[in-house]
């Protein structure tokens, strides 16, 4: 069922705008022992960050050391060499918008709300199945689907589906993360000062990915899907087309970063897609965007032109 909505993006301020390529070390991201480093990407006026994660959980001692392979027969080492290539996903995440505070009147709690988009600009789908139930904690064990240029496939192992009893359908568990940072005098991002956890999503095509951002980002959108081919929340199968975004709007259960105690001041709303590095993509370093926004008293500002596009 096609659903009609606005996808709003955040344009970067002109003032805070950060210089492509220069890099930003940031401190504070310790929750999982990553280690970042947010470097801006030319994407137009739109502001990407990418981020580099340190040794991420998931990747054993034994993968990450290296193999000596023949020279005459590099393919035992890449299995990618010995196949033809994969279509991957590439998924990319918008600035978030529709930044609204929520104060609680009864104890003075603030919720900082906000919708986010994921878009996939890559030439296969994010695909995911789910394969088997946990019997533990009853959840559902999931792959990804690649599928490769002769018609073939594969699947990897990446994570689980996880029931949530308030949207009421299977989530991708820890599939996004938000962060709210302090920002130094050009823009740049300092200390983290809060943070959502990691939050799970249902993958699906919600919109087509509009053509002024196509056009920004220089792909090819020959191999785009113009039909949407994931509409269901369900635990056997779930995805993200190439060519299509992912929205989660501001009022939805976990679209949120709790910020009670923050001081008034100017900060920035960075948000990442796969922070776990779990996905295979084509590019792992365009997950994640930032937008900016001033916090005083009860008001908050988000700084940026807003453009509006149709949802099919």
């Amino acid at each position: 069922m096609n659903r009609s909505f606005f996808l709003t993006a955040q344009l970067a301020l002109a003032f805070l705008i950060l210089i492509p390529g220069t890099s930003l070390l940031a401190e504070g991201r310790t929750a999982d022992s990553v280690t970042a480093q947010k470097r801006i990407l030319p994407l137009g006026d739109i502001s990407l960050f990418s981020v580099q994660s340190a040794a991420p959980s998931y990747k054993s001692d034994a993968a990450a050391a290296p193999k000596r392979c023949p020279p005459d027969e590099p393919e035992l080492c890449d299995p990618e060499l010995r196949f033809p290539p994969s279509m991957l996903p590439d998924l990319l995440t918008l600035p978030p918008f529709d930044l609204r505070l929520v104060v609680n009147p009864v104890n003075g709690s603030r919720l900082l709300r906000f919708s986010n988009s994921i878009m996939n600009l890559g030439r296969g789908p994010a695909e995911v199945w789910g394969v088997r139930e946990d019997p533990v904690d009853h959840t559902v064990v999931i792959v990804q689907k690649v599928y490769r240029s002769d018609g073939s496939e594969y699947t990897l192992t990446i994570g689980k589906f996880v029931f949530h009893p308030i949207h009421g359908h299977w989530h991708w568990d820890n599939f996004s993360q938000y962060e709210v940072w302090t920002v130094g005098s050009s823009g740049e991002l300092l200390v983290r000062a809060a943070a959502s956890g990691k939050v799970g999503y249902c993958l699906r095509d919600n919109t087509l990915v509009p053509e002024e951002i196509i056009d920004q980002t220089g792909v090819s959108s020959d191999e785009f899907k113009v039909t949407m081919a994931y509409g269901d929340c369900g635990w056997r199968r779930q995805g993200i087309s190439p060519g299509w975004v992912d929205t989660y709007r501001y009022h939805l259960a976990g679209q949120y970063v709790d910020i009670t105690g923050l001081e008034d001041g100017l900060y920035a709303l960075f948000s990442i897609v796969d922070p776990d590095d779990r996905l295979k993509e084509s590019n792992d370093g365009n997950n994640a965007a930032v937008v900016y926004f001033r916090l005083e008293d009860s008001r908050i500002e988000s700084y940026g032109q807003n453009y509006e596009l149709s949802a099919q």
